[in-house]
């Protein structure tokens, strides 16, 4: 009997809409609501946990959001530079993506509600309208603009903040900051910081989350209802799915 070789097929391109999602990116939200759901003592009492959902759906909504405006206003320099991205190449229509654009954005504004966050929503919505159509390209602003965004992702899970909650969502929005700042010097071909850096970067940034929410059995308020403790761990536990995404979607 003859046996012929297997070739393995190659695997299906990304869906264009994946792409535009930066798909590995995407688990890092819940983190950011959830250090700052924690940190505010979240759960001991008031239907605490009941403004949890809501609250990591809108972050998962203006975050998406984000990023749809982002490529659309990229749409002219990737033409150039980027032309396999998903806008440019023609994988997606403009005018698709600016319609789903506003409606995240409008759907995350919207869930803030049950969640109690509805003003860090609609300032979250500013700070990304503000990053992508203004602020990115400025050497400053744009890493200031993208931090602030991260800080009040962070106040989505706290709406009535804390020092503990501002001094993380600080933190967080500084650590956001200085990566945003490095990943600008990724054109540099005389720079060190190359795509894969940022990726892991971003990558740390759970385990960063987690600390942060672990800091919240440190003080000296009432700790966290169960299951506190495992949604501190949460974020660690998306390290290494993040890690196989990246692979399925390098950065591009």
């Amino acid at each position: 009997m003859q046996i012929f070789p297997q070739t393995q097929s190659p695997s299906p391109a990304p869906s264009p809409w994946l792409r535009l999602l930066r798909a590995p990116n995407l688990l890092t939200l819940p983190g950011d609501v959830l250090a700052g759901f924690l940190l505010a003592g979240g759960g001991n009492g008031n239907g605490g946990w009941l403004r949890l959902v809501p609250a990591i759906a809108a972050s998962a909504c203006l975050y998406a959001a984000g990023l749809f405006f982002n490529d659309l206003a990229d749409a002219a320099t990737d033409a150039a530079e980027r032309p396999d991205r998903p806008i440019p190449s023609g994988a997606v229509a403009p005018t698709a993506v600016r319609r789903a654009a506003t409606v995240l954005l409008l759907l995350g504004i919207l869930l803030a509600i049950p969640a109690r966050a509805t003003p860090v929503a609609g300032l979250l919505a500013l700070s990304i309208l503000l990053y992508d159509f203004a602020a990115k390209k400025h050497p400053v602003a744009g890493p200031a603009a993208m931090g602030l965004c991260r800080s009040l992702d962070l106040l989505l899970g706290a709406p009535r903040p804390s020092a503990p909650v501002l001094a993380a969502a600080l933190v967080l929005g500084g650590y956001i900051c200085a990566v945003t700042a490095l990943a600008r010097r990724e054109a540099d071909l005389a720079s060190c910081i190359t795509p894969a850096l940022i990726g892991l970067l971003l990558r740390l940034l759970l385990p960063l989350q987690s600390v942060l929410g672990l800091c919240a059995f440190l003080l000296p308020s009432p700790p966290p209802a169960l299951p506190g403790l495992p949604l501190a761990l949460l974020p660690l536990a998306l390290y290494l799915p993040n890690r196989a995404l990246a692979r399925r979607f390098p950065p591009s």
